[in-house]
């Protein structure tokens, strides 16, 4: 991505997880994740650097969804739209690492990342009906299954939220939240998510953020699904650009 932010060298110490942060030059081409989990061999499985077009994502919403010049997938809310989506064609399973740069420019909104997505009734999510506008709480709340984090979290008034929060639906129920938000300034970030049975752990810019398991206690652990990004605020105010995407299947070394 242009203007990429300088990420911290060094190692990040997390119970039960030793994390190094590595600066990769040529992020484009890179074959590991950045930041690395030592307990786990990581493989790449799937990578995006949307150097052509968009035929590996499913477009739900009204705006702007477009391959900028720069080779980043920029995503920018509509006039009439208080968010936008975009799904993967493919499905994660299993134990996993996503990866991906995203750069918030000088605008008021939240980014979500979902992952595990499918219909509530364990549909294939990009063959739903995509939900009007003023319909999207009650699609989260009742339709769709999945895990979602969110960052550079803004409410209905433009204001900011200082936090980020992991929910699971359906129900929109809240597992975790962090005090301060981790991706407040307008900059590039880099998020990496762990999956790992039933543990979700979340770094930006290679320090920790969430670290939590999922113990069932609001229905099944989800272990499959679509991947997406989000964003949401009030209509035409807010866009992010999002660029190497990267998806690694773990397996303990």
């Amino acid at each position: 991505m242009a203007n990429r932010h300088p990420y911290r060298l060094g190692w990040v110490k997390w119970p039960a997880l030793t994390a190094m942060l590595l600066l990769a030059s040529g992020c484009g081409r890179r074959e590991k994740p950045v930041v690395q989990n030592p307990d786990y061999k990581a493989e790449m499985s799937f990578k995006e650097d949307f150097s052509g077009d968009l035929r590996k994502w499913h477009v739900v919403g009204q705006g702007i969804a477009e391959i900028a010049a720069d080779s980043t997938l920029h995503l920018e809310l509509g006039p009439r739209s208080n968010y936008l989506m975009v799904w993967s064609a493919f499905d994660v399973e299993g134990n996993f690492q996503l990866e991906y740069e995203i750069r918030f420019p000088d605008s008021c909104g939240s980014h979500v990342a979902l992952f595990c997505a499918q219909g509530a009734a364990g549909q294939d999510i990009t063959k739903m009906m995509p939900p009007a506008a003023d319909a999207i709480e009650a699609f989260f709340k009742d339709s769709i299954a999945c895990y979602q984090v969110s960052f550079h979290n803004y409410d209905s008034f433009n204001l900011p939220q200082s936090n980020s929060r992991i929910r699971k639906n359906p129900g929109h129920l809240l597992l975790a939240s962090e005090g301060s938000d981790p991706c407040s300034d307008n900059r590039d970030y880099l998020i990496d998510l762990f999956k790992i049975d039933n543990r979700i752990q979340v770094h930006v810019d290679g320090v920790p953020v969430h670290d939590l398991r999922d113990r069932g206690g609001f229905g099944p652990t989800y272990r499959t699904g679509k991947i997406g990004f989000m964003i949401r605020g009030r209509p035409g105010t807010f866009g992010v650009f999002v660029d190497d995407i990267r998806v690694f299947n773990l397996t303990p070394r």
